[in-house]
C-alpha cells in the first residue's frame, strides 16, 4: 500500500491508500483543501479538526442539495409528461366508440410504459450517482477519520 503525502491548510498529511488510487486521493485531498481555505480565511486562528468539520458539513450540505435537486428533476419530468398527455387524452375522449376506447386505452398503456422506462433510466442514473457520492464520501470519512487520529497523535 503507497503512501500518498497531501496538504490540507497549512498542514501536510500521509495516509496510505490502495495501489492505484494515488492520484484520487491526491485529488479528494486537493478539493477539500479548496474547501478549507476559504473557511480558514474567514476564520483565521481556528485550528485544523476545526476547519475540517466545517468543510465536511459543507460538503455534506452540497451533497443534500445535489440529491435534493436530481429529485426534484425526476419528479418535474413526471409532471411535465403528464401535462403533455392531458391535452391527447382530452381530443381522445371526444370520438366514442367500442374501438376509440381501445386505441385510448392502448395509448394510455404506451404513455405510461414510455413514462416509466424514462423514469427506470433515471433511477438508475441515479443509482450510479449515489453509489459513486458513497464510494467518495466513505473515502473522504476514512481520510477525516486518518486525519482525526494524526491529529490527536500530534
Amino acid at each position: 500500500m503507497p503512501d500518498v503525502t497531501f496538504s490540507i491548510g497549512n498542514r501536510s498529511y500521509t495516509l496510505r491508500c490502495a495501489s492505484g488510487q494515488e492520484d484520487h486521493l491526491r485529488q479528494m485531498a486537493a478539493a477539500l483543501d479548496q474547501r478549507i481555505q476559504p473557511i480558514a480565511e474567514a476564520l483565521p486562528g481556528a485550528d485544523d479538526r476545526h476547519l475540517l468539520v466545517i468543510g465536511s458539513i459543507a460538503l455534506l450540505d452540497e451533497l443534500a442539495a445535489a440529491q435534493s435537486a436530481a429529485s426534484e428533476s425526476v419528479a418535474r419530468e413526471a409532471t411535465a409528461s403528464g401535462a403533455v398527455q392531458a391535452p391527447l387524452s382530452e381530443n381522445a375522449s371526444a370520438v366514442a366508440s367500442p374501438d376509440a376506447d381501445a386505441l385510448r386505452a392502448e395509448a394510455a398503456n404506451l404513455r405510461l410504459m414510455a413514462a416509466n422506462a424514462s423514469l427506470q433510466a433515471e433511477v438508475s442514473a441515479l443509482r450510479r450517482w449515489a453509489d459513486s457520492m458513497g464510494g467518495r464520501l466513505s473515502d473522504l470519512s476514512a481520510s477525516l477519520a486518518a486525519l482525526a487520529e494524526d491529529a490527536t497523535e500530534d
